[in-house]
């Protein structure tokens, strides 16, 4: 399948939420990239292998970048286990941004990334953050917009869309910050996964 035949590119980071979108996007064969952006997270070798999956099997290649995001070892990498949000400043803009940059190279003219309404603590998965993007992207002569389709669905929703269609949520990846290569089953990540499917 070639990329540059579709429209959407897709900022998957493995989890269930963008899962779901590049399953969308893939079934009504728009999915025009697939991006995957290493920033240094606890979690990242095995979110990669989870997008590389993925990919594989539906016959996709992964444009993953290194990126380097400072605060990383303040924010993300506190300990397995740990409880609470972790807002990396500037994360989400930062990968947004790369995301649309490989989609105009790709004649993709949106990128989707996973923002829920269960993530109304982090100020980055908000409306006004996507809006916000679009101006900045609309004034830099960029002609790719950011959107946040599952904004208006809980993680509870999500899983039972996921559920709907057949997804296998088993091989998706949440966990902040694994436990000898296991999901740590602690984490704010891992404890909003446990009770959507609960």
């Amino acid at each position: 399948m070639a990329l540059k035949d579709g429209r959407i590119a897709v900022l998957f980071s493995g989890g269930i939420d963008s899962m779901l979108l590049a399953e969308r996007a893939h079934k009504e064969e728009q999915l025009g990239a697939l991006v995957f952006i290493d920033y240094g997270q606890p979690a990242s070798s095995y979110e990669m292998k989870t997008v590389n999956a993925w990919a594989s099997e539906r016959g996709y290649e992964v444009d993953s970048i290194e990126v380097r995001i400072e605060g990383v070892d303040e924010c993300m990498d506190i300990g397995a286990e740990a409880e609470g949000l972790r807002i990396l400043p500037g994360r989400n803009m930062i990968m947004c941004a790369h995301a649309a940059n490989i989609a105009a190279s790709k004649d993709c003219t949106v990128v989707w990334y996973g923002a829920n309404a269960d993530d109304k603590d982090y100020p980055d998965c908000s409306r006004n953050f996507v809006c916000a993007m679009n101006d900045i992207l609309g004034a830099s002569s960029v002609d790719v917009l950011i959107e946040a389709p599952l904004i208006g669905m809980t993680k509870k929703q999500i899983i039972e869309e996921c559920q709907k269609i057949g997804m296998d949520l088993d091989y998706a990846w949440s966990c902040y910050q694994p436990v000898y290569g296991c999901p740590c089953g602690k984490c704010h990540s891992c404890q909003e996964r446990i009770k959507a499917m609960a």
